[in-house]
Parts: C-alpha cells; structure tokens; sequence
C-alpha cells in the first residue's frame, strides 16, 4: 500500500475503504462485513400514514450467522475485564448489541445478545468477572426468531417482504 506523501492535507488512506485492506492492518469482522452484505431490513416506500416502510427480506442463515472473527473482536483490548463490566460499558465490547435475554449452560450463567448490522446474528456470552468467559454463536434459525421478535415490537411492526 502507498501511503500520500506528508503535507498538511495528507493523510493515510480511509481503512473503512476496501481497497485499502491488506494482511498488514488488522481490520474487525464487522468492517469487512459492511462491504460484502446487504442489511436484512430495507427501506421499501411510505405507508399508509406518509412514513418510511420498511421491510425485513425473507429468512437467509447467512445473514444471521456470527462471524468468524467475533469472538476474537470482543476479547480483542480487554484483558482483566470480565464480562459484567464490559456489558455496563456504552463503548466497550458490546457497543452495538443488545441484550435480549439469559440462559444457563452447564449451570454457568449467559447472556444472550444480538447484532444489528449488515449480519444480524446472536451469540451467548458467559456472564464473568475477571475476564471474558465463553461467547456462543446462537444458531441462525433462533437469531431470525430474535430479528422477528424485535421487527414485531416495533411501532409500525416490519413485514417480511
């Protein structure tokens, strides 16, 4: 990669762009994610009252399976931390996620959390104090389950289109 010569004006070329991605920089699943996936929920026209409709396109496992490099990403700059404290920080680990619920595996506490993004997919993450314990991707069929919980909450409630 050729890097602009130093000037007042110069500066190091956008990592958000894909052609800039080499095995020299080390880039987060997400941010390869936003460039090679389409969101599962479009803006499709206005309803009846004038505002934006959405819709949520019919159920692919590839738009609701976890990443590879997830787990990696969240331990990734917090060692010592346990997984409470990073849940209670707004920019830590978990910036993104969002809780949806608890689950006990081998009578060890979990929580469960989704992402919404281009991939809409849930993990369990072990509930620790010291440091980040177990995360679980959460099959694709019950992230769906989740995304649809959630579309059906919302005020007008997002269709499958």
């Amino acid at each position: 990669m050729e890097w602009a010569k130093p000037g007042p004006w110069a500066r190091p070329p956008s990592r958000r762009d894909p052609a800039h991605f080499d095995d020299d920089h080390h880039v987060s699943s997400d941010s390869l994610l936003r460039f090679r996936a389409k969101m599962p929920i479009e803006r499709e026209g206005r309803n009846a009252q004038g505002a934006p409709r959405f819709v949520r396109r019919p159920y692919q496992p590839a738009d609701y399976t976890m990443p590879p490099g997830v787990p990696a990403d969240i331990r990734a700059g917090y060692r010592g931390f346990g997984t409470r404290d990073l849940l209670e920080m707004r920019d830590g680990a978990f910036m993104g996620y969002a809780q949806r619920g608890d689950v006990i595996h081998d009578g060890k506490p979990y929580v469960v959390l989704t992402r919404n993004a281009r991939v809409e997919f849930a993990i369990e993450v072990e509930l620790t104090d010291r440091a980040v314990g177990d995360i679980r991707a959460v099959p694709p069929e019950h992230a769906w389950e989740l995304a649809r919980a959630q579309d059906a909450a919302r005020v007008p409630p997002i269709e499958i289109a």
